[in-house]
């Protein structure tokens, strides 16, 4: 799957992305960061990680997060990701076929449990 960075987020050189996230984030956080994005490097669409038991627990967001994939990482924090595709490809009830997301957008890090 394509993995890209908004540049909201990180705007530096890819490969010191993870020095970035060990100064921001810590090295416990950060291990699991680059966990995550190389498990979504290594499959061909969403379908593979949302299936229940991946590690991550990957899943659709709602409310004002709609059409945001959430990951888990440590304690509350989470890896969000939006998809490459349109959201003109999303069905009424937000969600996009996850065999046709090839491509996902790191947003953030945060805890969305508060919001």
């Amino acid at each position: 799957m394509d993995i890209r960075i908004s540049k909201k987020f990180y705007s530096g050189q890819l490969n010191d992305f993870d020095n970035f996230c060990k100064k921001r984030f810590g090295s416990p956080t950060a291990k699991l960061i680059t966990r995550r994005i190389e498990n979504a490097r290594a499959v061909e669409n969403l379908s593979i990680l949302m299936r229940p038991g991946f590690p991550g627990r990957w899943h659709w967001l709602s409310g004002n997060r709609k059409y945001q994939i959430s990951a888990d990482l440590k304690d509350l924090k989470r890896l969000l990701f939006t998809p490459i595709e349109e959201p003109k490809e999303f069905d009424s009830m937000g969600i996009l076929d996850n065999k046709k997301v090839l491509g996902i957008i790191i947003i953030e890090i945060a805890d969305t449990h508060n919001e």
